[in-house]
């Protein structure tokens, strides 16, 4: 029993030192590793005049020919056709903080309904944010990695990135 169960243990070792050597497990590791990494910088034009503007080409520089600055007007869901095109991999929101303020807060008391809580939250920029990070495709999933970029200042933020 013994010798049968050092056999198997070599036997299964040696599947797995074969397996970690082998082209496949290569290919596949390659392929991980040399993805088709797409980075989208999403701001408004607002926040992109005067020094705000330095973090976003920070980020851009980092990122070199794989990234794209996205500038909408007055709402964010304006680059959603330009964005799905672009197809990224990972979405940076810059913002003011002013920007990603919930507009309207009703006391706690008035809400009817989950779907009126959910309605408020979509209603500032980080709640259509994250909705326009699920409709970059037919799916209702998330079809990007976000994440959100903000400081008391433009100079804070340009420390972060």
């Amino acid at each position: 029993m013994q010798t049968r169960r050092q056999f198997m243990r070599a036997s299964a070792l040696t599947g797995l030192a074969l397996l970690l050597n082998s082209d496949l497990y290569g290919q596949n590791q390659s392929n991980v590793s040399e993805r088709d990494f797409r980075y989208a910088i999403v701001t408004s034009k607002d926040t992109y005049r005067g020094e705000w503007a330095k973090p976003s080409d920070t980020l851009k520089a980092k990122y070199q020919n794989r990234d794209h600055i996205f500038q909408f007007e007055d709402d964010i869901s304006e680059i959603r056709d330009a964005l799905r095109e672009y197809a990224p991999t990972h979405v940076a929101l810059v913002a003011k903080p002013k920007e990603l303020a919930i507009p309207y807060i009703p006391r706690i008391s008035s809400f009817e309904s989950l779907e009126e809580q959910r309605k408020i939250a979509e209603s500032s920029l980080v709640g259509k944010f994250n909705v326009l990070l699920s409709q970059l495709d037919e799916d209702e999933y998330r079809d990007s990695i976000g994440g959100i970029i903000t400081g008391y200042s433009a100079k804070d933020v340009f420390q972060i990135v």
